[in-house]
């Protein structure tokens, strides 16, 4: 997960770092870390469906 971090950190406006973080957490079943990503990914491009889906998977696993 080094590598979207260090991304985020260079431009924190990019949207594929965003969005790969959400689905490296994720992976890693921090679900709600993971839904924070992707809505950060979400702000940068709202019309993002596919982190908007991924978004929503991570909140319904948090609520499991």
């Amino acid at each position: 997960m080094a590598a979207p971090r260090c991304a985020i950190e260079i431009n924190p406006f990019f949207y594929n770092s965003w969005f790969n973080k959400g689905i490296s957490l994720y992976h890693l079943k921090r679900c709600q870390e993971a839904a924070d990503a992707f809505e950060k990914a979400l702000q940068i491009k709202a019309d993002a469906a596919e982190a908007a889906a991924w978004r929503k998977k991570a909140q319904d696993e948090c609520t499991e």
